[in-house]
């Protein structure tokens, strides 16, 4: 697949739904930048903890988004494409994916302050476009004109399975149930928190991976991109 010409991609959609997956694999063959924007409000709050900031103070949360730098550095790993993510020049790719960076970065995602510094970044990193970004906002605040707008969603039981084998992969172990009632929590917080809550974009396409495999659902997405914007990806 050559690309001819670079669309925004926005993501948007619930934790688990398999958006970052499915959003990485369709920027790899595209040949497009990824951006897990998610990744992005847990550095901010990996780098809070560790120098020792009160995550209740947003003022000063949403200082050290504003003046920190995000980079997200892409190379292949094992052959398989995949990026680190640096936060003032600190790899935190792992540090990150934990159960208690999880927590701290949606308690420093609910500040007006943080997300804007955030969603300015984001704005950044995709002005030349040829990127696929994947959020909570990202379809109806960051990029409201987006090229694609897409919704990823999967029925609750289906995402806390997948997080529940994403964690016994890391050696975590907390049971299927109690990932669901957290990303029950999860969903109430993002879908009721003042500043840009996840919502369902009118012109969004609704992509529900329940019952699909990664590969069903990347396909699907590639379908579309050739339907709706065959000058721009030349598949040979």
């Amino acid at each position: 697949m050559v690309v001819k010409k670079g669309l925004v991609i926005a993501i948007d959609g619930p934790a688990s739904s398999g958006k970052g997956t499915i959003g990485s694999l369709v920027a790899s063959r595209l040949n497009y930048k990824f951006i897990d924007t998610g990744a992005m409000y847990r550095s901010v709050a990996l780098l809070a903890l560790d120098q020792g900031i009160d995550l209740q103070n947003s003022n000063a949360v949403g200082q050290l988004a504003e003046a920190s730098e995000i980079k997200f550095v892409y190379e292949s790993i094992r052959g398989v494409p995949g990026y680190r993510v640096l936060i003032d020049g600190m790899d935190v790719s792992i540090a990150i994916r934990s159960p208690t960076i999880d927590s701290a970065a949606s308690q420093i995602a609910q500040y007006v302050a943080v997300r804007h510094a955030l969603q300015a970044k984001q704005r950044v990193l995709a002005q030349n476009g040829s990127v696929v970004m994947e959020g909570r906002d990202i379809t109806t605040v960051v990029f409201p004109n987006a090229d694609l707008k897409l919704y990823i969603t999967a029925s609750i039981h289906q995402r806390a399975r997948r997080r529940y084998e994403q964690n016994a992969k890391r050696n975590i172990h907390v049971s299927v149930k109690d990932i669901e009632e957290e990303l029950a929590k999860r969903d109430r917080m993002d879908t009721q928190r003042h500043a840009s809550p996840l919502q369902l974009a009118r012109d969004a396409i609704v992509v529900d991976t329940t019952h699909m495999t990664v590969a069903e659902a990347v396909d699907k997405i590639l379908s579309l991109i050739r339907e709706r914007f065959p000058q721009y990806v030349d598949v040979s």
